[in-house]
């Protein structure tokens, strides 16, 4: 939770992992890393104009 003197925002800290089960084509795995590249611009969850939803991607 984050406070100041006039408000409360609730926040999280985490990591998501994802795997891939069984065949997929090799496009699709890139389609994936799009994604997962694009998600650090695009913002996620509430307040993205106040600096929340940031996150970044590990190798």
């Amino acid at each position: 939770m984050i406070m100041d003197n006039k408000s409360k925002f609730i926040a999280c800290i985490g990591t998501i992992n994802y795997k891939i089960l069984g065949e997929i084509e090799a496009i699709k795995i890139k389609q994936i890393n799009t994604l997962a590249d694009y998600s650090f611009y695009s913002g996620l969850g509430r307040k993205t104009t106040m600096g929340f939803g940031g996150l970044k991607r590990l190798s």
